[in-house]
């Protein structure tokens, strides 16, 4: 009988069903690991390359953290505080692109600027997906500098008050 070459090697029991599958250092085969959900680089190593198709550069990070995974002799522990830069430096042999930084608009921006921002920063979003979300949900889910406190996700402004103790000065609250 001719086995497959090995694609993966099990790094702990593998079971399936209550039934044991794999037994450490057993071969495995892509499909049982696609097939089982296995975690490779927790569950299971792989044995060659070419298990996964290399990304185009314009992919997202998990594309390529899911392609750097799957390549023999990696360290699975020193990919996850790589940027989607590095792993292509890394993986592609070329030379990391300047990563580009996103700055958020301000919260008082048009809902337009929001919805082209979230589409820079999760290209896998639609215009017509994030036409479906307000402003300030634009805000609260893609704003990395914070979140709406109460009266501005009203539209609420904050007026000037005096403050009787103080030297007469308006003073926000």
């Amino acid at each position: 009988m001719v086995y497959e070459p090995r694609d993966y090697t099990a790094l702990v029991v593998i079971t399936h069903n209550a039934a044991a599958v794999a037994f450490p250092g057993d071969g495995v085969t892509r499909y049982q690991v696609e097939g089982l959900g296995l975690k490779v680089g927790v569950q299971v190593k792989p044995e060659r390359t070419g298990l996964v198709d290399l990304p185009d550069k314009g992919d997202t990070r998990d594309a390529w953290y899911n392609y750097a995974v799957n390549q023999p002799e990696v360290d699975v522990a020193s990919l996850d505080d790589m940027t989607r830069a590095q792993l292509i430096a890394a993986f592609s042999g070329e030379e990391p692109a300047e990563e580009v930084v996103l700055t958020p608009p301000a919260h008082n921006a048009k809902k337009a600027d929001w919805v082209a921002y979230a589409i820079r920063r999760e290209p896998a979003l639609t215009e017509e997906d994030a036409n479906k979300l307000t402003r300030e949900e634009l805000i609260a889910r893609y704003d990395t500098g914070g979140t709406l406190d109460q009266e501005e996700s009203q539209g609420l402004q904050r007026v000037p008050v005096v403050d009787p103790d103080a030297d007469g000065q308006p003073k926000q609250k």
